[in-house]
């Protein structure tokens, strides 16, 4: 598991093999409710980059906080970081994991994090859906944000709005009638 007080950098500092002993022991995976992953990430000065990187959390506020700190502080490429959630099923061997944020696409994430799981745990490693991405992970992101933020609508979510308001509109009219109020 991740230390309290985790640093990219300190992790950078390893090679493969120490990091796989610090961070990827089985238990440890196995406990853990978060991650974040990394691609493409420079490990030991000596050695090329990482292809994939797993960095368990047993809680997920520590791996939000842990995050939250790599984005502000540009530590790594964050289309090339994600956060995930994590769930072990002992009886199927396999890795159930949720994208929560991160910019890394779900495609890149289930192919390297389904072949790292598969090489060093024989484990299956199956991706839900997404629940949140960064700004990085499309190109849409800013119609995608809610206009609270002052930013546009998609289409889908403007037409669910449109359906809302027509759904209110609908009940506001059968009560006015109702109540016998034009």
């Amino acid at each position: 598991m991740a230390k309290e007080e985790f640093d990219v950098k300190e992790l950078q500092e390893l090679n493969i093999p120490k990091y796989m002993k610090q961070y990827c022991k089985p238990a440890a995976l196995k406990k853990a409710s978060a991650a974040i992953c990394f691609t493409d990430l420079k490990m030991n000065k000596a050695s090329k980059k990482a292809e994939f990187i797993i960095v368990p959390f047993k809680k997920m506020p520590e791996a939000i906080n842990v995050f939250k700190k790599i984005k502000a502080e540009k530590l790594h490429v964050l289309k090339k970081v994600t956060l995930i959630s994590l769930d072990y099923d002992g009886k199927a061997k396999e890795m159930n994991a949720m994208q929560k944020k991160g910019g890394m696409g779900a495609e890149v994430l289930s192919t390297r994090a389904g072949a790292f799981f598969e090489t060093n745990f024989q484990l299956k490693f199956k991706l839900s859906g997404a629940e949140e991405t960064s700004d990085v992970a499309s190109s849409t992101t800013e119609e995608s944000t809610a206009t609270k933020k002052g930013k546009k609508l998609t289409e889908v979510q403007k037409s669910k709005m449109k359906e809302n308001i027509a759904t209110m509109q609908a009940k506001i009219d059968e009560w006015t009638s109702k109540l016998g109020i034009s």
